[in-house]
């Protein structure tokens, strides 16, 4: 049976699933309805699963319509990783997850992450990183160190550097060399997060502080490795910028002015480059430069 995939945004007080039209295919368009100007379609969804999908079956095919993100009060940047299409369909959803920090997490988070059925969680932030901001887990997570790290910009902290106004300027090219040293000094600690995502028998989250340079090099290997195409990966990478960049701005914009600095000169530290990520993959061999 062939299986396609498609991203949705739940409108909880309609209770329908909402899409791009351009990603229906023909064939299941008549189980769905006109949303907003034309562009967008909607279908039912009254479930009450924490991260909604809907499954339709036409003539042999599956298509999947599923949220990637998951909404937590604690954390902004919780997505699916899965859903991409690959030559042998689309990467499983509900089994793998990328996040910034988990420190924040409620308690209600952590039930969703329960109903997910999330036993691991692979943290790939240096211990000085996870001391400050720790994950208060429930008995029923695994919590497993494979840690990253490499100095930002000269700055081996580069959030408490700028909040001190000690780093001033970020630039994307920061980012490159950030990632460079990340290939550098931790290839192998890169290819085992990805093997244990590709691997673990039970839905996972893998996160650092913000989850879009080290989580979105380990996701994007995963992805990759599995047959997803690369600008669909791109796309996926470039999402924390919507949901971690625009927020984590807003969050420190005042606090990084008070110091002197003009917040938009450090705004490429807080974003998700996709040049850094594609000279880092380029570094290990996945995409030609």
């Amino acid at each position: 049976m062939h299986a396609l995939a498609v991203d949705a945004t739940f409108v909880r007080a309609a209770s329908v699933l909402v899409v791009a039209r351009d990603r229906v295919p023909g064939a299941f368009a008549s189980a769905f309805r006109p949303w907003g100007d034309g562009s967008l379609l909607a279908i039912a969804y009254q479930g009450d699963e924490p991260a909604p999908l809907v499954r339709l079956v036409e003539d042999g095919t599956t298509l999947e319509i599923a949220t990637r993100r998951v909404r937590l009060d604690g954390a902004t940047n919780f997505r699916d990783a899965g859903g991409l299409q690959t030559p042998r369909g689309p990467l499983p959803w509900r089994r793998r997850f990328r996040s910034e920090n988990l420190a924040r997490l409620s308690t209600r988070d952590w039930d969703v992450l329960e109903a997910l059925g999330i036993r691991l969680v692979i943290d790939l932030r240096a211990p000085s990183e996870a001391a400050m901001a720790p994950t208060r887990a429930p008995s029923f997570v695994e919590l497993r160190p494979m840690p990253l790290a490499a100095p930002l910009a000269g700055a081996e902290d580069a959030t408490e550097a700028i909040l001190t106004g000690r780093l001033q300027r970020v630039t994307p090219d920061d980012l490159i060399v950030h990632y460079e040293r990340l290939v550098k000094h931790h290839a192998s600690v890169l290819h085992a997060a990805a093997d244990v995502l590709d691997t673990a028998p039970d839905p996972l989250v893998v996160h650092c502080t913000a989850g879009k340079d080290r989580t979105g090099l380990v996701v994007a290997l995963w992805q990759l490795g599995a047959g997803a195409d690369l600008t669909s990966v791109i796309e996926d990478f470039a999402l924390s910028n919507l949901l971690r960049t625009v927020p984590r701005f807003v969050e420190l914009r005042d606090r990084i002015a008070a110091t002197g600095t003009d917040p938009r000169a450090v705004q490429p530290y807080l974003s998700a480059v996709v040049p850094a990520l594609l000279h880092a993959l380029s570094l290990l061999g996945v995409v030609t430069a």
